[in-house]
């Protein structure tokens, strides 16, 4: 059962955090140890943006109209936003110095497994929770990054807890349409973002370690009622893809193809993608890249296609992101984590900041031995000489 009218409340912490000024000042400066080049393939490192551990953390993207930061962490059925430094604070700091940020973090009754921004203006988030999908605020409405300003249900004081209840964040009913996950947890949906018309938000599920247990990737819809002056949204989901276990790194290049991963099977796959009626040719599919260092897990596209991946390793050492061609899937760039940093499960990726040319990257602490990964659960990021592109968002 999705969110209702429920008496369990929903807890908002509100805190200040520090951020290395190095990662916004110009060059790259102490935010990577340069590009070196590692058996024929150029490399950069990342750095630690915020030291947190979360459990799973995943489905990292940047809303570039509030300059903020925004993911899930699955397992803790947390949701953070992360405000990001203001100009007049980076104006002001040298590349060694940090600089203040701000951390909401959610509480939320469910797993919240990937979400979509709504257009800009349009309040709220699409939601994928474990059993389904649903409109909701999960941040108040009216918090801005001046927190002096807010006037909303959100007490801002770094540190202060605040109750909501279900009913002062839900902006539409549950999605109308089959079971997205009848066997229950362990089994829950997973990856998913906006085709490139956000018409429609495309998402798969999570197997609960099952080998015998077969998802569906669902497309997302939704239709308008005006009423008294406003508009109702009704969603509705249907199956595109049967047959899979984990859906990971669903991204599009163009308006016509789309790539999406079966993690266990280590391997990306390219569909030709319909975007009028959001339907993918299976006839077509095509095997992108294969992962044998780990599984691929969440991916994003960059201004110019090329393809940057996740790549999840299970404790067989430290993770990276690797920027794959679009049409052979060639290793043609890798963005490292630390060494001494040992965090071998990066989840996702994506870019953000002024110039969209930071890559920001989740990871988890899920099963790991924090002496040996103490950055495990951490949100990375690293400036790079590549530029992505802002997040498609839901158009609803």
């Amino acid at each position: 059962m999705l969110l209702s009218s429920s008496p369990d409340p929903l807890f908002c912490i509100v805190s200040n955090v520090n951020l290395p000024a190095r990662l916004w000042k110009d060059g790259n400066g102490d935010a990577t140890s340069g590009i070196t080049t590692v058996d024929g393939v150029d490399c950069m490192e990342a750095t630690v943006l915020l030291d947190i551990r979360c459990d799973l953390g995943e489905g990292i993207m940047y809303d570039d109209d509030k300059d903020q930061l925004l993911w899930t962490d699955i397992n803790d059925q947390k949701f953070y936003a992360l405000s990001l430094p203001e100009k007049n604070d980076l104006d002001m700091a040298s590349s060694s110095e940090t600089i203040p940020g701000k951390l909401i973090q959610v509480a939320l009754p469910k797993m919240l497994c990937s979400f979509a921004m709504r257009s800009k203006g349009k309040e709220g988030f699409l939601c994928a929770f474990e059993d389904g999908f649903q409109l909701c605020r999960l941040l108040p409405s009216s918090f801005s990054k001046n927190p002096m300003s807010s006037l909303s249900l959100l007490d801002p004081s770094p540190g202060a807890t605040t109750k909501l209840t279900i009913e002062d964040w839900m902006l539409s009913g549950p999605s109308v349409g089959e079971a997205v996950n009848p066997a229950r947890r362990p089994t829950r949906l997973n990856d998913g973002r906006c085709d490139p018309t956000g018409k429609r938000f495309i998402c798969g599920g999570y197997f609960g370690e099952d080998p015998n247990m077969f998802m569906k990737v669902f497309k997302c819809e939704a239709t308008t009622i005006a009423k008294d002056k406003s508009e109702i949204v009704l969603l509705s989901h249907s199956p595109i893809y049967d047959n899979i276990q984990v859906t990971n790194s669903i991204c599009f290049h163009g308006k016509d193809i789309m790539y999406m991963a079966n993690s266990p099977k280590q391997t990306i796959y390219r569909f030709p993608y319909n975007c009028e009626t959001g339907t993918l040719d299976r006839s077509a599919e095509q095997v992108f890249h294969k992962t044998p260092q780990g599984v691929p897990d969440g991916s994003c596209t960059d201004a110019e296609g090329y393809v940057w991946n996740a790549v999840w390793r299970s404790g067989a050492g430290p993770s990276f992101v690797h920027r794959l061609h679009p049409e052979t899937g060639q290793v043609v760039f890798r963005v490292l984590i630390p060494p001494a940093h040992g965090t071998s499960q990066v989840t996702c990726c994506c870019f953000g900041g002024p110039n969209f040319d930071i890559l920001f990257i989740s990871s988890a602490a899920e099963q790991r031995d924090l002496q040996k990964e103490p950055f495990a659960g951490s949100v990375y990021a690293v400036k790079v000489p590549f530029q992505g592109k802002p997040e498609v968002r839901f158009a609803y």
